[in-house]
């Protein structure tokens, strides 16, 4: 991988917690996955490295004032999102 502006460290840090399950992730030369979340609100950020070597940012945000936010549900939303990305031509 070339080296980027925020630096091969960056890119690395953002491979701990990959955010999204194996066969997704096979999808990409890299994902790299950054979320945060409190109660009500839930975000979910990927930087991605299709294998056509084309770079997106894939970025959800949920917030609820009502209830809780579906961690579940919208990680499916995040995940289906991805493959899209991974797909377009």
């Amino acid at each position: 991988m070339a080296p980027h502006q925020g630096g091969d460290t960056a890119l690395s840090l953002l491979t701990v917690n990959p955010g999204t399950d194996a066969v997704t992730r096979a999808r990409f030369d890299y994902v790299g996955f950054k979320g945060g979340s409190e109660p009500g609100v839930l975000t979910l950020n990927y930087l991605v490295r299709r294998k056509d070597g084309r770079w997106f940012a894939v970025v959800g945000d949920w917030s609820r004032t009502d209830a809780g936010v579906d961690t579940g549900l919208f990680a499916q939303l995040m995940n289906r999102a991805l493959i899209l990305t991974a797909g377009m031509p």
